[in-house]
C-alpha cells in the first residue's frame, strides 16, 4: 500500500508540483487549499505524512501544525516555509514538525528528506540499554519514562542511539538529519542544547557526550 501524505498547500502552482512529484515517486496524495480543509481531511482520512504551508489564508501553518501534533502524536510533520532563521527553524521543531523545506524547493531534497521520515517509520524499535525508541510512533522512554521531545530531538537521539560510543562529526549529524550541504552548526547545538536540557528534566545525565572540535555521541551507563 502506497504511503498517503496530505499535502496543505494554498498556492495552486506549488500544490500542482508538489502533487505530481509524490505521485511520480508512488505516493499517495491528498491535497487541501485551506487549513480547516486539511485538519478535517486529517480527521477522517488515514494518513503517513503531513506537509503543511506556513503561511494559509485561514490559520498561520504554526498552528496548523501544533493542532496536528496534539491529534496524531505519531503523524510525520513536513512544514513548508519561506523563512530560513535558525530561530523560526526551531520553534518550527518545538511546535511539533519533524522537519521543513524552504522554498523555493528541489524536488529531489524534498523527496529525500520524505524518504528519511518513511525509513524512520520502518524501523521499528530500537533498545540500548534502559533506553527504548519507537521510530513507528516517534515516541522514546528512559527505564520507562516518557521522554518529550520534539520531531527533531527525537531523530538526533534515535540517530546516536543507534551507535551507542560513536563521536559523530557535526557535518555527519546535519547531512544526516537536515539534508542540507552546508551545515549550521549553530541550529545543531540549539536542537542538542534542548535534547540535554529534556533529557536532565526526565533525570536523564550526561548521557550526551560533546568532543570539543569533533562531535556529539550517546554514552550510555553499564
Amino acid at each position: 500500500m502506497a504511503e498517503r501524505i496530505l499535502v496543505i498547500e494554498d498556492d495552486p502552482d506549488i500544490q500542482h508540483l508538489l502533487d505530481l512529484t509524490l505521485r511520480d515517486e508512488g505516493y499517495e496524495t491528498v491535497t487541501a487549499t485551506t487549513a480547516w480543509e486539511g485538519l478535517s481531511i486529517a480527521r477522517s482520512t488515514r494518513l503517513d505524512l503531513a506537509m503543511v504551508d506556513l503561511n494559509l489564508p485561514d490559520m498561520n501553518g504554526s498552528v496548523v501544525t501544533k493542532k496536528l501534533r496534539n491529534d496524531h502524536c505519531h503523524l510525520p510533520i513536513v512544514i513548508l516555509t519561506a523563512l530560513d532563521a535558525i530561530e523560526h527553524k526551531v520553534h518550527l521543531m518545538d511546535l511539533g514538525a519533524n522537519d521543513f523545506i524552504v522554498k523555493p524547493f528541489n524536488s529531489d531534497e524534498l523527496l529525500a528528506r520524505l524518504h528519511v521520515q518513511f525509513r524512520q517509520k520502518s524501523e521499528g524499535t530500537l533498545r540500548v540499554g534502559v533506553l527504548e525508541v519507537n521510530f513507528r510512533t516517534g515516541l522514546a522512554t528512559w527505564a520507562g519514562r516518557k521522554l518529550e521531545l520534539s520531531g527533531k530531538e527525537f531523530e538526533l537521539l534515535g540517530y546516536l542511539a543507534r551507535h551507542p560510543g560513536r563521536v559523530f562529526r557535526m557535518e555527519e549529524l546535519y547531512g544526516s538529519l537536515w539534508m542540507e550541504e552546508e551545515p549550521s552548526e549553530s541550529l545543531l547545538r540549539v536542537h542538542m542544547f534542548n535534547l540535554r536540557r529534556k533529557l536532565e528534566t526526565a533525570g536523564v545525565v550526561g548521557v550526551i557526550r560533546t568532543v570539543r572540535g569533533l562531535g556529539y555521541g550517546l554514552v550510555l551507563p553499564s
